[in-house]
């Protein structure tokens, strides 16, 4: 997945296409550039080579003069629902939480207040959005016999919390369910 050696980005120029929008979680990932502030540096410099089609970014971009528009999602708004759903359709009372972003934190335990749960801090792990940084988390909750229902993460996340669970004889969604944040960062 070579930047360099990918056919479509020589497709991109201001004579084919009316405009272009960058989603950076996706492209850095295709990349291989795990490292937030790698994949920013990277994503920066392929702005800059399309300066000349109308260009929108989805997700911040750090770098000097990246100056495009940046789209932000409200990152985290279907975490009540998921919630709701895990709670009210599947009897789900210990959800975890795999995330770093405030917004989804603050988010989690409003909707844990509203469904009557008690917010317990071992459910709420930081992670980096990674599926190497889901599986470290979900083996540390495992390992240290945490209790859990169902798991709610980013896509990428959550492929590395699958593997483990796999790993460990744990059957979803028998055993465990796996709720999906829209993965935009």
């Amino acid at each position: 997945h070579d930047l360099q050696r990918n056919a479509l980005y020589d497709l991109v120029s201001a004579e084919r296409l009316d405009g272009l929008v960058i989603w950076t979680a996706s492209l850095g990932y295709a990349l291989g550039l795990e490292s937030v502030s790698v994949r920013n540096a990277e994503i920066a410099g392929l702005v800059e080579q399309y300066r000349s089609v109308p260009t929108v970014v989805w997700a911040p971009v750090t770098g000097e003069d990246v100056n495009v528009p940046v789209l932000r999602a409200q990152h985290g708004k279907e975490i009540p629902t998921l919630l709701s759903h895990l709670v009210l359709f599947h009897g789900d009372r210990r959800v975890v939480l795999l995330s770093s972003a405030e917004i989804q934190r603050n988010l989690y335990i409003q909707s844990l207040a509203e469904h009557r749960l008690p917010l317990d801090p071992d459910l709420v792990v930081s992670c980096d959005g990674t599926p190497a940084s889901g599986a470290a988390a979900i083996r540390r909750l495992l390992d240290r016999q945490v209790h859990f229902d169902a798991v709610i993460g980013e896509d990428r996340t959550l492929l590395g919390v699958w593997e483990v669970l796999q790993a460990r004889g744990l059957r979803i969604p028998d055993d465990v369910h796996l709720a999906s944040i829209r993965d935009t960062t």
